[in-house]
């Protein structure tokens, strides 16, 4: 190794200037935490809001009108016989399938039917009211 001046004032400047970038390079990822930390902080956030405010079980409803009135709906509903033509075809004793859903009906209702619906993992209660709009017209509610 070489011992003159011009390269020992060499070697010493490059040490300098790496002392210079590993300094530098600490306070560039001394700044860089705190922007991690921010958007841990901001994605924690997300997920809290997002955590209080979707609830834990949604309701789907849907809502359809019909020209009939509503004792007419609520009769073919609570009348068996009709329940292959609204759910499928016979599996057992109120039970239907269609489209690889079971359709059970659970109870019928003083103003409509409970329907649990299963499929391949999961299942919900339904449940199908008529509703009255005007004298002769009506529609039928089916709600989660």
């Amino acid at each position: 190794m070489c011992k003159c001046r011009a390269h020992k004032k060499i070697i010493n400047a490059l040490l300098k200037i790496c002392d210079l970038k590993i300094i530098l390079c600490f306070y560039y990822f001394a700044g860089m935490k705190k922007w991690i930390f921010s958007l841990f902080i901001l994605a924690a956030l997300f997920l809290l809001t997002a955590y209080i405010f979707i609830p834990k079980e949604i309701t789907v409803s849907s809502t359809v009108s019909m020209k009939a009135n509503t004792r007419g709906i609520l009769r073919c509903l609570q009348d068996s016989s009709k329940w292959e033509k609204l759910f499928g075809n016979p599996v057992s004793e109120n039970v239907f399938e269609r489209d690889n859903q079971i359709y059970k009906v659970n109870q019928k209702l003083f103003g409509g039917l409970e329907v649990l619906i299963k499929n391949k993992d999961s299942f919900v209660t339904s449940v199908i009211k008529p509703l009255s709009l005007k004298y002769d017209s009506a529609a039928i509610n089916w709600s989660t």
